[in-house]
């Protein structure tokens, strides 16, 4: 089925980035590719029913099985019927970067299977992919094909030149800008934004653009019911700029979600800007017109900090700046993922003194703080690598003490309002992975462990591991938050404040106008709350229990007042 020839956003926005001639032709292009339009059902709407598990295509191996199989396996038993969704790490032949440096869009890793594998993952959970098209492997045929100056290619990447000011261009990481390499015409300086193996691409170039929509709707096709825009703040490039969240960047954005909402309607847009919270949120975009969803990247960092000082003050002041997203979008939240803890998204609260403070604790805990320098200033932490349980768990804590700390934690995620995304290790109780850190110098594979199959589901299998209990405390959780439309992600929120020690979510039910009161006591010691003066009995919907007005020591109480 082809647009109509009063559908004309693609050319127009087309043109504001390349031209009128470049943007006629581009447009043409995408009709065409939009003639094999996917058959899909009604835009899928979210609801509290919805949860994200973030986890490596390759997560448990046995030395034999494609990976894809064995994380079923786990998946079907331990995750079906809570979770709906699953977030699949790049899967791609990667020559870097835990899969990050992606070699060839369209296909799977052998290890971790086939297309046939992925399929069938979708039998009982929807799915997300990552995008990762700022930038592609050095491996890859496209740079290759560069290096051999072949024309295909000849544009799809960034070469250094005089004419081009970089001077003001944000980086991420304390690394080169540009790195050298040899091509058939000689030595050149390529842009590689993330590392000398990830080659920066050149959305400058139209015939790139047409490329990408390409794996993009290749994707659609493969199953992806949503896509994670990974890294995308960095992906137009500008003499003279910042070259991060440029207007060129926002286009894009909604270029790609303009033709994404022709071809599969169903398909979510998922924006990974790691930085704060205002610059964030621009990714909504006016209306519904960008991502359908933005990572909540200023609540790890700040819920840490309230939990190591048993103060709620910043995490407090910060939630009291959320707006309502646009109708139809909403927040991915989350505390842990395969990247380190970002400090940088909460610097509008934290002072030096706090960020200082979460740094102690995570090389006191056996984790490291990765750190960044930009020319004429002092070298600056930007994230932690620590796994969050134990970023948490302090050295007299006793296990039930820990196990308590950690899922008030995941406990907030799950009621802010958004959707939670589960990193597997929080899912399943992992600690630091200080093994991976030594062999690979790489600082992020503290959180990026992988396991032997038999042995993980042995552990699983323990009702006296603490895997098992964590597990449990969470199937607990979601079981609950399943039942509850005032966790809808499109539902009203406040938070009222109560004390320096009780954190407070009052969601809405878009339903019924029913309320769920949230308390979550950030002490050690049992406190009274006082601020509510409720009427009648009300149960705590997590322990069952009459609620008295008290909360134990990191206890939390969901309420439906």
């Amino acid at each position: 089925m082809s647009l109509k020839k009063s559908d004309s956003k693609f050319e127009k926005r087309l043109s504001r980035l390349y031209g009128e001639q470049k943007a006629h032709k581009t447009s043409e292009k995408i009709e065409k590719m939009l003639l094999r339009k996917k058959e899909t059902a009604s835009p899928y709407i979210f609801t509290e029913k919805d949860s994200i598990l973030i986890v490596y295509a390759d997560q448990l191996s046995d030395g034999k099985t494609p990976t894809l199989k064995l994380l079923k396996q786990c998946l079907d038993k331990y995750g079906h019927g809570l979770t709906n969704t699953v977030h699949l790490l790049p899967f791609y032949p990667s020559s870097s970067d835990d899969g990050f440096s992606v070699i060839d869009y369209k296909k799977i890793d052998h290890l971790c299977g086939s297309w046939k594998d992925i399929k069938s993952l979708q039998g009982k959970f929807r799915l997300m992919f990552d995008s990762v098209i700022n930038h592609i492997s050095v491996n890859s045929r496209w740079f290759k094909n560069f290096l051999e100056g072949k024309k295909t290619s000849g544009d799809f990447f960034i070469e250094k030149s005089d004419g081009f000011d970089s001077s003001k261009v944000f980086r991420p990481r304390a690394l080169p800008l540009f790195s050298k390499f040899n091509t058939r015409s000689g030595d050149k300086e390529i842009w590689t934004t993330f590392s000398a193996d990830q080659a920066d691409l050149n959305y400058a170039s139209a015939e790139l653009l047409v490329e990408i929509i390409k794996v993009l709707l290749f994707y659609a096709d493969k199953g992806a019911s949503l896509l994670r825009l990974d890294a995308i703040a960095f992906i137009w490039k500008k003499s003279g700029t910042s070259c991060v969240h440029l207007r060129e960047t926002h286009s894009l954005i909604k270029l790609f979600k303009e033709i994404l909402r022709e071809y599969a309607p169903d398909m979510k847009l998922v924006s990974e800007t790691n930085v704060p919270y205002k610059e964030n949120i621009s990714y909504f975009g006016n209306g519904r017109d960008e991502a359908d969803m933005i990572y909540n990247f200023s609540l790890p960092p700040l819920l840490a900090h309230a939990l190591i000082t048993q103060n709620t003050a910043k995490l407090q002041k910060w939630a009291e700046t959320l707006i309502k997203p646009p109708e139809k979008s909403t927040y991915f939240n989350f505390t842990a993922s395969h990247d380190g803890i970002g400090l940088v998204p909460a610097k509008d609260f934290l002072n030096e003194k706090d960020i200082e403070l979460l740094c102690k604790n995570s090389i006191s805990k056996g984790g490291f703080v990765s750190m960044k320098s930009v020319p004429g200033h002092d070298a600056t932490p930007y994230e932690l690598n620590i796994n969050y349980f134990d970023l948490l768990r302090d050295a007299d804590d006793s296990e039930k003490e820990a196990l308590d700390k950690f899922i008030i934690s995941q406990c907030v995620m799950l009621t802010m309002p958004g959707i939670p995304g589960i990193y597997f290790h929080s899912f399943f109780g992992s600690h630091n992975y200080q093994e991976g850190v030594r062999l690979s110098g790489i600082n992020r594979r503290i959180n990026r462990e992988k396991f032997n199959f038999d042995s993980f589901m042995n552990e699983l299998g323990n009702d006296n591991s603490e895997r098992k209990k964590v597990y449990t405390r969470f199937k607990h959780l979601l079981q609950i938050r399943k039942r509850l439309p005032q966790l809808n992600p499109y539902a009203d929120f406040s938070f009222p404040f109560v004390s320096d020690k009780i954190f407070a979510i009052l969601r809405n039910s878009p339903k019924d106008g029913k309320k769920l009161l949230a308390l979550f006591n950030f002490s050690k010691k049992m406190v009274k709350e006082s601020a509510f003066s409720l009427r009648g009995q009300h149960i705590d919907l997590i322990s069952g229990k009459k609620y008295e007005g008290r909360l134990n020591a990191w206890q939390s109480v969901w309420l439906e007042i």
